[in-house]
């Protein structure tokens, strides 16, 4: 079924006539709205009060990521256009997705309050708590915490003195918690890697997960950090809970006192402690309003049929605006994603002369001639080169964006040859950059697996295996994990190599 009726529905309400489309740019996120000013303003500093209140638990400096490393958000008009972005039924009020250089979220305009009820706020905010885990301490979390911790705050409460409070009980979750999470016991939710779980056993997990979180967190403090301080030294999850919660009987028992709890503490952070930082808001010019109803399915992520398919609008609504370097940049991906390389580099190169500092037009200008490359069978050093070059403006551009380092890296595999030892620092620089993207986290597996580097490898695998969204390639990264602690790293290679081939094929 083609998908223009999707199409024309987002053009729609993306129409700059309809309302005007604004942005917001703040410390850690970049937010696309045809909300008011005021409204705009109001839901970017709720998020950086959430994002500020976490740092400040944790005890981290408030840093600034760097343009390419902002979470960008596209508030549209309700349920059904997330829906819609989404490609998915249901009940879906939100959803996000990880990227390196590149993460973008959908929500509806009027987000409501986590506290009351399962709204768009609340998966908003499960979801940057899950990017905030693993962008400030990327390591192997077993799933039952990367849930529970998500969840934890995820139902954050924001008060009028200007503090934030998580660990509001979930009533979304009640059903879970007290009918329900007897099905899953606490020895099963500790000692299953996600692979191992049924789909009901997953639905479970989430009440009970956040349970257990609420009780560490406030009634056994320290003993989760000892906790996953020795999984990380290489106790199972399992093996790691009896080690630092000793009976897990009496800890189940314990739980299920807990609960009945009639008030449960949250943990509060002062508005002192908070420091939200400066909102610049504008109003998005008359090109880049044109442009947000292909943009957004664009960011979304598509299939080479999708792309081809949105190509004719993208080219219709670009061509009033052949000097300006974002719409020329945005044009030049869309053009890429559909496999039209000649015509990506065309944008790109378009872009490029109204601004040399279009990253995002150096980005797909690379991209396109590796892509071309490719197609050619081309053993012309110098057309690799030039495709690198490209990568490498990006890169002095923005030494920060993992984008440019992830592609050079790749650039030398689609050549047929091994990465330089540059190309492998700049792969591991990218993973710092954005540890929680997974291609990302495989990519260096790979490549450490290659050089021979247990127990980097091993680390890197163990995030891999513990991460609920891997599904088959968690199972093969336990698998290798054993390979590694047996000493065997050509067999370790062998199974990871046939995994990611698998994966690839399927």
């Amino acid at each position: 079924m083609r998908l223009w009726p999707i199409f024309l529905a987002i053009l729609a309400w993306a129409s700059p006539a309809a309302a005007e489309w604004r942005q917001a740019q703040s410390s850690h996120f970049i937010i696309y709205s045809k909300d008011s000013e005021e409204a705009l303003r109001q839901f970017a500093t709720r998020l950086e009060r959430f994002e500020g209140a976490m740092r400040a638990i944790h005890g981290l400096p408030d840093l600034d990521p760097g343009p390419a490393n902002r979470i960008t958000i596209y508030a549209v008009d309700d349920a059904d256009a997330v829906r819609r972005l989404g490609r998915m039924g249901g009940g879906l009020m939100g959803f996000y997705v990880p990227r390196a250089g590149g993460s973008v979220a959908f929500v509806p305009r009027s987000i409501g309050d986590s506290y009351q009820n399962m709204s768009a706020q609340s998966v908003l905010l499960h979801e940057y708590a899950h990017h905030f885990l693993y962008q400030n301490h990327p390591a192997a979390y077993p799933a039952w915490f990367v849930e529970g911790s998500a969840e934890f705050y995820s139902t954050a409460r924001f008060d009028e003195d200007g503090s934030v409070t998580f660990g509001t009980p979930p009533k979304h979750r009640a059903l879970e918690l007290f009918v329900r999470s007897s099905s899953l016991t606490l020895t099963e939710m500790l000692g299953k890697l996600p692979s191992q779980l049924s789909s009901l056993e997953v639905e479970r997990l989430y009440g009970k997960a956040w349970l257990l979180t609420h009780y560490l967190r406030l009634e056994r403090k320290g003993q989760l950090a000892l906790y996953l301080r020795a999984i990380n030294r290489g106790k199972s999850s399992l093996e790691a809970a009896r080690l630092v919660f000793g009976n897990l009987r009496a800890v189940e028992s314990a739980l299920r006192k807990y609960k009945k709890r009639d008030q449960l503490a949250g943990l509060r952070v002062d508005p002192a402690m908070i420091d939200v930082g400066e909102i610049e808001i504008r109003a998005l010019d008359s090109g880049e309003a044109a442009m947000m109803g292909v943009r957004m399915v664009s960011r979304r992520g598509v299939t080479e049929k999708v792309a081809r398919e949105l190509v004719p609008d993208a080219r219709r609504v670009a061509a009033p605006y052949p000097h300006h370097p974002v719409v020329q940049a945005w044009l030049a991906e869309i053009e890429f994603d559909a496999e039209n390389f000649a015509a990506a580099e065309a944008a790109a190169d378009r872009a490029i002369a109204a601004d040399p500092k279009e990253i995002a037009a150096w980005i797909y200008k690379g991209r396109a001639q590796i892509a071309a490359a490719v197609t050619a069978n081309s053993a012309d050093p110098s057309v690799w080169s030039e495709a690198r070059r490209s990568l490498a403006t990006a890169n002095h551009l923005d030494p920060d964006h993992p984008g440019p380092l992830i592609l050079f890296y790749e650039s030398f595999g689609e050549q047929g040859i091994d990465p330089t030892a540059n190309a492998v620092t700049g792969l591991r620089y990218a993973y710092v950059l954005a540890p929680y993207d997974r291609t990302l986290r495989r990519l260096l597996a790979s490549q450490l697996l290659v050089q021979g580097d247990a127990a980097e490898a091993r680390a890197v695998l163990s995030a891999i295996a513990y991460d609920p969204h891997e599904g088959e390639a968690g199972e093969a990264a336990a698998q290798v994990m054993r390979k590694i602690d047996a000493g065997d790293m050509e067999a370790a290679l062998k199974i990871w190599r046939a995994a990611e081939a698998s994966r690839e094929d399927a």
